[in-house]
């Protein structure tokens, strides 16, 4: 049986249909419009501004090209007719061709016409005046002339003022209801050339500065100063300092003014010029009016980078030989308040002065052992332009001599031992040091009168061993209270003593005079010998030799002694030496030295780089002679393009990080490490400090040991003379030099 049929009432289904046939109420639909409207107003806003950007553009296009046009015709009439009557109105008429054009004067000294460009109405308005340039003086100025208003006062030294005449186009015109104007300005030189006049004005502006050029800014907390130029008739005025011209900080002002924000916070003092060039409104160029501006805010920095150490110089065979020096180098300072550089050994000038800017310095007269301090002072004016200096020292310590047989007494009381029988003590004092270099003619005499004549000699670097023999003692003696003095009462000793004070004999001492000190006095020579048997020192240990020169007893206290002069020298000769190593730690000498002429006259030499080792410094760089030896021999130095191992390498490995690989290129060969660790090694390629080789290394290296180019040249670019003569040096780094590589002829 089927259900029955239910049938839903009419009133339920017509709400249903009702709810979903609903839309949007008559308020939201009015919103939506208004949003809509305002929408479109406010693109229609948009493009209105932006063609009414576009067309104000195209406007002032065209006053530019219209004034540039009647500059043009301007520079196109000849020099004497610009200015008279009518001048350029054959060609403001044509402006616009096949529509002649009404030229009226507004003035003496101007035309004016109107014309109508792309449905814009310009008025244009050509004015002239005369410039009388002061560099030929200044002359008359007829009233006739209409003379530029920054022309200086007439004179009565120029026959012809009139030596320039400036022309200007001003362009009037109005867009969307705004007056707009254009002006353009050229001066015309009297042979008819275009010219840009400098600024006559060029002035530190903000703050002031007081005097004249150059001027001098002293406050440390200034930080910068606004030049202004002004220039009549200028377009553009561009902006330099010591003549490189500035992309920023240059405003123009409006009335031919512009101003140069100049920020020198972070520069060093010195002289800097400032220069402004005019740019005329076809882009010619004037000469730049310049001015100095002096920065002295301070004292500048001392002397950096100094390097030295002894050397010996001026060799006259090709070994280690020559006269033994002092050479210290250093940084240019780039500080242009500094004016020159001096060097001192104490209070004794030896290098340069205030007014001479070597950077170099060679003292010919060190001292031949101890440490010597050298001062090294940079010379500047101060804001008041006084003379002052700063300075900073640099310590160099005599090299170990070679030990000789002979050995002289010379006066260091300025340079003591710092041993403990080697000082000043009582009566027993240290008067003279031995040294190898004792004078052996000329010198000056010094006298000792004392107990005791107590000398040293230097430290031992290393170990030495005094060979079996005779020893011997050689003095001059005056005995100026003529009493006789037997010699057993003057003993000789020779002793020894450790670093650390501690003294002992010599095996054999004492050893006595063999005479006896006459009542004379007239200087004589004394002597003394004794045997002494073999005895090896080591590093640290000192001798000293004690010569007892009066005697309570035998009252001999009236003697003197003689030394440290050719004439009358005290020595010391022993019988003989093994060990003491060289005087100077130098490089090795560079090998393959060859030298090229080359097809302009130049010549190229090539070498190859010596080996080093843990005792032997690699070059720092190499020192070229041409035609001599000597000091005034030299020619040039190259640098040896010398860096170190920045990250720890293992054996076997292909690329090696520097700390600096500046001066290397691929296919260069390089030594890397010293002695036995040592490897020679061809160079790949290069990126940033890391280093890759065409092979692996054969050993492991560790930060800081040399890398040092292998091969290297340089090419001598004076072309004169038919040939010359080459020898190359390698020198450390404190200044060093190996003997020469050479001599070479090319």
């Amino acid at each position: 049986m089927l259900p029955p049929i239910r049938f839903r009432p009419l009133r339920r289904l017509g709400a249903i249909r009702l709810r979903r046939q609903a839309g949007f109420t008559l308020v939201e639909s009015m919103m939506a419009m208004l949003l809509l409207l305002v929408g479109l107003l406010g693109t229609i806003k948009l493009i209105d501004a932006a063609s009414a950007s576009q067309g104000s553009a195209k406007s002032r296009e065209a006053a530019t090209n219209l004034a540039r046009e009647l500059l043009e015709d301007a520079h196109d009439t000849a020099y004497a007719t610009i200015g008279t009557a009518g001048w350029l109105t054959p060609q403001m008429q044509q402006l616009d061709p096949g529509a002649p054009h009404t030229v009226s004067s507004p003035n003496s000294n101007s035309l004016q016409t109107t014309v109508t460009r792309r449905g814009i109405t310009y008025t244009a308005t050509v004015s002239w005046c005369s410039v009388d340039d002061t560099k030929d003086g200044a002359g008359t100025h007829p009233a006739s002339i209409s003379w530029c208003s920054d022309t200086p006062a007439p004179g009565s030294t120029d026959s012809a003022p009139e030596d320039m005449k400036r022309v200007t186009a001003q362009v009037d015109y109005s867009v969307n209801g705004q007056s707009q104007t254009l002006k353009e300005t050229v001066t015309f030189s009297a042979t008819g050339g275009m010219v840009a006049p400098p600024p006559p004005t060029l002035n530190p502006y903000s703050p002031t500065l007081s005097g004249s050029s150059p001027y001098t800014i002293s406050n440390g907390a200034q930080v910068n100063e606004v030049f202004r130029g002004v220039a009549q008739g200028a377009s553009d005025m561009k902006y330099s300092v010591n003549g490189v011209e500035v992309t920023s900080g240059v405003t123009n002002q409006g009335g031919g003014t512009w101003d140069f924000d100049w920020q020198f916070a972070g520069l060093v003092d010195a002289t800097y010029t400032i220069g402004a060039t005019v740019v005329d409104a076809l882009g010619n160029r004037s000469q730049p009016l310049t001015i100095q501006v002096k920065l002295a805010r301070g004292s500048p920095v001392t002397a950096q980078n100094v390097v030295g150490g002894y050397n010996l110089v001026n060799p006259t065979g090709n070994g280690n030989g020559g006269s033994q020096v002092v050479e210290l180098q250093w940084d240019a300072n780039a500080e242009g308040s500094v004016t020159g550089y001096e060097v001192l050994r104490g209070a004794t000038s030896v290098c340069g002065g205030q007014a001479n800017l070597a950077t170099s310095c060679i003292d010919t007269s060190p001292p031949s052992s101890g440490t010597t301090v050298y001062t090294v002072k940079t010379w500047y004016r101060d804001a008041s332009n006084n003379m002052q200096s700063v300075t900073t020292t640099y310590s160099v310590t005599a090299p170990p001599a070679n030990m000789t047989n002979v050995w002289g007494a010379v006066n260091t009381q300025n340079n003591l031992w710092a041993a403990t029988s080697c000082v000043d003590s009582g009566t027993i004092q240290k008067m003279a040091d031995l040294v190898t270099n004792y004078p052996t003619s000329g010198g000056t005499t010094a006298t000792y009168n004392g107990q005791y004549f107590f000398v040293c000699m230097a430290k031992f670097t290393g170990t030495v061993t005094l060979s079996a023999g005779t020893l011997s003692g050689s003095l001059y003696f005056a005995n100026t209270l003529n009493k006789s003095c037997v010699g057993s009462n003057a003993p000789a000793f020779l002793e020894w003593t450790n670093a650390n004070g501690s003294v002992g004999g010599i095996a054999g001492g004492p050893y006595n005079l063999s005479a006896t000190i006459p009542a004379s006095s007239a200087v004589a020579h004394y002597s003394w010998s004794g045997a002494v048997s073999s005895r090896t020192f080591t590093a640290g240990q000192q001798l000293f030799w004690v010569q007892n020169v009066t005697h309570a007893s035998s009252n001999c206290n009236g003697v003197t002694v003689y030394y440290s002069s050719g004439t009358y020298q005290t020595t010391i000769t022993f019988p003989g030496w093994t060990g003491g190593g060289a005087g100077l730690v130098t490089p090795n000498t560079p090998t393959g030295l060859t030298v090229t002429v080359n097809g302009d006259g130049t010549r190229t030499l090539n070498w190859t780089a010596p080996t080093s080792s843990s005792t032997i410094p690699a070059p720092d760089f190499y020192r070229i002679y041409r035609d001599g030896t000597t000091t005034g021999s030299r020619y040039d130095t190259t640098d040896a393009v010398n860096t170190t191992v920045a990250t720890a390498s293992g054996a076997g490995a292909t690329t090696l990080t520097v700390a600096n690989s500046n001066g290397y290129v691929a296919g260069q060969a390089v030594l890397v490490d010293t002695g036995a660790n040592q490897d020679v090694m061809t160079i790949s390629s290069i990126a940033g400090n890391t280093i890759t080789f065409t092979a692996g290394m054969g050993h492991a290296h560790a930060v800081g040991v040399p890398v040092v180019l292998r091969a290297v040249s340089w090419t001598d670019t004076n072309t004169g003379g038919s040939s010359h003569t080459y020898r190359v040096t390698a020198t450390s780094a404190n200044l060093a030099e190996s003997p020469y590589a050479g001599p070479v002829t090319g």
